[in-house]
């Protein structure tokens, strides 16, 4: 089976789930499973690049700040601005700022020189300073006599920063493993990464292991399937992990809008529309859009820069 990515921003069962409302695929068949797992990863990979919201190569980037915080070096042109767009947002925290190789220090408020985080998390903004000449010494390196900005230069702005929507963190969620093989279990919520199984009873910690589980381990497959030794069958077992449920529900139902939409055509590759014969016959049409309309706000309220439509 088709292992999930971890920059998916719906899981297989919500996907399946979606898709059976109106009989488009039986939540209990699993034989077209790899097909719709390779579009949700298509699709949340899309909206990375349709966002502009990642760093790197967005083919195989192995982070995505939609469902958790990504820390990021990013080395800019300056564009002689008060304020600079990061690559990734939402900004949580900034760890370093450079500008003409100046450490910038972070701003307390007006009258204080050095950076803020602008409140839509997706800028970084220059502040003046002030003191008994009117600018502090810091102030002079960055602009002189005016306002500070990001002086313009080529890769001449170097900025450490963490973000994305905040991983949350599953505690505990109790599971049985199965009583016969495979012994695989899956958690309840889109998983990111492990942190942890111990039984149930007493309360003892399972290994973790990256083979075949002996009696005690555990080895996860991705995307939250936890495989153990038959040894375990039947033993209550508590998982804790990381998991994506930061991600805001209204990105989250684009995506799960999106798979849905370019699954159900899939079987109709290259038409457009088709004509039906006999009694009440016509013709009808199939879009043909790479994104549904109703999904397509959303996405765009997801990028760097604000877009009126």
């Amino acid at each position: 089976m088709l292992s999930p990515s971890p920059v998916d921003l719906v899981t297989l069962a919500s996907a399946k789930s979606y898709l059976s409302s109106d009989g488009t695929v039986n939540t209990s068949a699993t034989s077209d499973d790899d097909n719709i797992q390779r579009i949700i990863t298509g699709i949340s990979r899309m909206f990375l690049r349709r966002t502009g919201n990642y760093s790197g190569a967005w083919q195989s980037t192995l982070q995505s700040p939609f469902v958790q915080p990504v820390s990021v070096t990013e080395v800019r042109d300056g564009n002689d601005a008060q304020e600079l767009y990061t690559r990734m947002f939402p900004i949580q925290s900034v760890q370093s700022l450079v500008i003409n190789n100046v450490q910038v220090p972070l701003s307390i408020g007006f009258g204080s020189y050095g950076y803020q985080v602008s409140d839509d998390g997706k800028r970084i903004v220059l502040m003046g300073g002030t003191s008994s000449r009117g600018y502090t010494s810091q102030y002079y390196l960055i602009r002189g006599n005016s306002w500070p900005r990001f002086l313009r230069g080529r890769q001449n702005v170097v900025v450490q920063y963490t973000a994305g929507f905040p991983m949350q963190q599953v505690d505990n969620e109790l599971q049985q493993v199965p009583a016969s093989g495979p012994y695989v279990v899956q958690v309840d919520e889109p998983w990111i990464v492990d942190l942890g199984v111990q039984y149930f009873v007493g309360g003892a910690p399972l290994q973790q292991v990256q083979v075949s589980p002996a009696p005690g381990q555990y080895f996860v497959q991705g995307g939250g399937d936890y495989l153990f030794n038959a040894a375990d069958a039947n033993a209550q077992v508590q998982i804790s992990y990381g998991t994506d449920i930061g991600c805001p529900e209204d990105l989250r139902w684009a995506a799960l809008t999106t798979v849905a939409y370019n699954y159900k055509k899939h079987d109709r590759l290259g038409l457009k529309s088709e004509s039906l014969s006999g009694p009440g016959g016509g013709t009808t049409s199939y879009s043909d859009l790479e994104v549904p309309v109703e999904a397509l706000g959303t996405l765009c309220d997801y990028r760097r820069e604000a877009i009126v439509l």
